[in-house]
């Protein structure tokens, strides 16, 4: 193959090739930036094809991933149970592959697509949480708008959300004390700890990880029910009592 010397270039042709070359790397750019990911993110997440994301958060849903925390085990189940083809091992097709899973909810947990649900994969080490997926207040959200969608493409019955558990541990956090003094004094200020901590049904010697489990908990299931006062609460909480909840 014969080699061309770059000094053997006319060089109007050069600086005519070199711009081609710029803008098409300006243009490839464009998904990179804030607003470009965004649309991109868009496109990945809200696309009518119906993707392995999509099934995985299906298959949560369909396990009350709303209201609690679901083993990535028990949704590979799941998953496979919708679209074998799509969750099962190569070689042997009559098992459920837990990595095709494992892999479609961590990229649903990207923030960049839009942090649809909170969780981890493997054992309890240390001050991380134990194995298990819940969705966000966003992830929630996207769910109740392309739930028909998903529903369609897979041909399979749409399972309403459970409501009651969801009402009855809502209406604990309304009537605990750390949420009335917030409704009277429209902050967190006056809340002591253990208050704080006796809302999340736990204790001043809860470790720092499992209240910030119990925080988000509560967060999907108030966004779940479209509670935006226990929402701004939470929050709230959240930046009072940062240290109690090791951030």
């Amino acid at each position: 193959m014969r080699t061309v010397a770059l000094m053997s270039i006319p060089r109007r042709k050069l600086t005519k090739s070199f711009r081609k070359l710029t803008g098409r790397l300006r243009k490839l750019g464009e998904n990179f930036t804030p607003q470009g990911l965004k649309n991109l993110n868009s496109k990945i997440m809200e696309d009518n094809e119906l993707t392995n994301v999509n099934i995985a958060l299906y298959a949560l849903a369909t396990l009350n991933g709303t209201t609690k925390k679901v083993a990535t085990e028990t949704i590979a189940i799941k998953c496979f149970e919708l679209s074998p083809s799509r969750f099962s091992w190569r070689l042997y097709p009559q098992y459920p592959d837990i990595e095709a899973a494992r892999i479609a909810l961590f990229d649903a947990q990207k923030e960049k697509n839009g942090s649809l649900v909170s969780g981890r994969y493997g054992k309890t080490t240390g001050t991380k949480l134990g194995d298990g997926w819940i969705f966000t207040p966003k992830g929630i959200a996207w769910m109740e708008t392309s739930q028909p969608r998903i529903v369609e493409q897979l041909n399979k019955p749409a399972k309403p959300l459970k409501r009651t558990e969801r009402d009855k541990r809502l209406l604990e956090v309304q009537k605990s004390v750390a949420f009335r003094k917030y409704l009277k004094d429209g902050n967190c200020q006056n809340i002591k700890v253990y208050e704080f901590t006796d809302c999340l049904e736990a204790s001043l010697d809860t470790p720092p990880h499992l209240l910030r489990d119990q925080i988000e908990k509560i967060k999907a299931l108030a966004a779940g029910a479209k509670r935006e006062q226990i929402l701004n609460f939470l929050s709230e909480c959240e930046t009072v009592f940062n240290k109690t909840l090791g951030n």
